[in-house]
């Protein structure tokens, strides 16, 4: 299975690159900033917020892992929890701090 891991640097990331490789998967690793990955990933490279990257990205995926956090100081009151995949995977869901309960996020004109 193809694997693509955003946030594959970080403390959870690289233990799910680690756990896809031993299961025989082949890993994208994607980070903000390009750390030493194993021999057999490929390492991107890649800003998050970029929509046209992530979008090519999610598209040569079978599978999205999103291990990712905002930077200290920078969290939000709520996360997204999923990411709309282009081959009609589930709508992203935004999880509320204090519940912690997902509920679906409206479609937009642009979703």
């Amino acid at each position: 299975m193809k694997l693509l891991v955003i946030g594959a640097t970080g403390m959870a990331g690289s233990r799910v690159v680690g756990e896809a490789l031993a299961r025989g998967h082949e890993v994208t690793a994607v980070s903000r900033n390009g750390g030493s990955m194993p021999p057999s990933v490929t390492a991107v490279r890649a800003d998050v917020t970029d929509v046209g990257r992530m979008t090519s990205l999610f598209a040569a995926a079978d599978t999205v892992v999103c291990a990712i956090r905002p930077r200290r100081g920078e969290e939000p009151s709520s996360t997204i929890r999923a990411t709309s995949h282009p081959s009609g995977a589930p709508r992203p869901s935004r999880v509320s701090s204090s519940s912690g309960s997902a509920r679906p996020i409206p479609p937009t004109a642009s979703t």
